[in-house]
């Protein structure tokens, strides 16, 4: 009885979880469902991983390849086609989600293109922007908004220096050619499959998918066996007499700012699971859960040219928590007002926040 239990409590979680997906890339989400979403994933731990594993099934078939070949027609026809990644999919759910994930995209991702095994090129994205590119070996790199990327293939490394910005990686495998990010100061040896970089700042955010990265001074290097210091979420962090050597695993978000290895370092570190940080930009859209007004002001201001401004400091602290759509922030804006104490006017080139009178 207890196991008929569970497997139908599974059941019902993977099915709500994809009624929540196929609202938001239907692009037509209410304010009702973006918080009946918001409110089911603060239930739990397996809710919020059930959802974020099915988002990224979608992301990785063929479909969406498709998609982002149709997007970025102009950008790919000067460059070879693109293999797609091939993975196991059902049918059933491959049918369901076909529409969903080609109109979530729109206006979102520019392409995909692909970059020769050996060859030193620049990507790189402008505010709003995002784009995918398969490297010669078949990793993949996906650029966020304002974003500049240096990829540099050489018979023994492969280096990727990111410039300013944030890209999520997928790593193929090569035991014989390293995968190194450098940031300009701090790197980032690729130990296993999938993560998030962004350099904000002074500060490198770090955030593991899946496998295994080292975070290190730039001058170090790096390999399985090098003895570093493991960060796990909740337990103290050491500063000093670490030679500036971290691993990070699957589930484990790290911001990292100072000097890695000094007194001056600093070091944070959470659970993607319990984190409204986790990168869903890859999926045209952000998350927030009760974060301040300002913060969530901040970062969407990444990735509009239209700036939002507040201009009443007694709401700076207003808790928010929300999904917004990427293509559609200024819509989302505009929903403040029917939740919130807040005033939002729209004028050509920004988009002023106040409080209500």
């Amino acid at each position: 009885m207890e196991m008929t239990i569970n497997k139908q409590q599974v059941d019902e979680r993977t099915a709500q979880a994809a009624d929540f997906a196929a609202m938001l890339y239907s692009g037509v989400m209410t304010a009702e469902e973006e918080q009946a979403l918001a409110s089911w994933l603060e239930q739990s731990a397996e809710s919020r991983a059930e959802y974020e594993s099915m988002l990224d099934v979608w992301h990785s078939t063929g479909a969406l390849s498709s998609r982002l070949d149709e997007l970025g027609e102009e950008v790919s026809e000067k460059r070879p086609p693109v293999k797609p990644r091939q993975r196991w999919l059902p049918v059933a759910l491959a049918a369901s989600v076909l529409f969903g994930v080609a109109v979530a995209w729109q206006g979102w991702f520019v392409g995909e293109s692909s970059v020769p095994e050996s060859q030193l090129a620049i990507y790189q994205t402008s505010t709003g922007e995002n784009r995918a590119v398969t490297l010669g070996d078949g990793s993949l790199v996906i650029l966020n908004t304002n974003t500049r990327l240096l990829v540099d293939y050489s018979e023994n490394q492969r280096r990727v220096t990111l410039n300013w910005g944030e890209a999520y990686f997928e790593v193929t495998a090569d035991p014989n050619r390293p995968f190194l990010v450098d940031t300009e100061g701090k790197a980032v040896t690729v130990l296993g499959t999938r993560f998030n970089v962004q350099k904000a700042g002074f500060a490198l955010k770090v955030a593991v998918v899946e496998g295994l990265v080292a975070v290190h001074r730039a001058e170090n290097k790096m390999t399985p066996t090098t003895e570093a210091v493991d960060i796990k979420p909740g337990q103290p962090i050491p500063v000093e007499g670490t030679a500036g050597k971290y691993r990070l695993g699957a589930g484990v978000m790290a911001t990292f700012t100072g000097n890695m290895g000094s007194s001056s370092a600093r070091i944070t570190s959470e659970e993607i699971s319990q984190s409204d940080n986790f990168p869903d930009w890859r999926f045209g859209r952000i998350r927030f859960m009760n974060r301040t007004l300002q913060e969530v002001v901040k970062e969407l201001n990444r990735y509009t040219t239209k700036k939002i401004l507040i201009e009443d400091s007694r709401v700076m602290d207003v808790k928010v928590s929300g999904v917004f759509k990427l293509n559609a922030i200024d819509a989302a804006l505009k929903r403040f007002e029917q939740a919130l104490p807040l005033r939002v006017v729209e004028y050509p080139d920004r988009i002023v926040i106040t409080g209500l009178d």
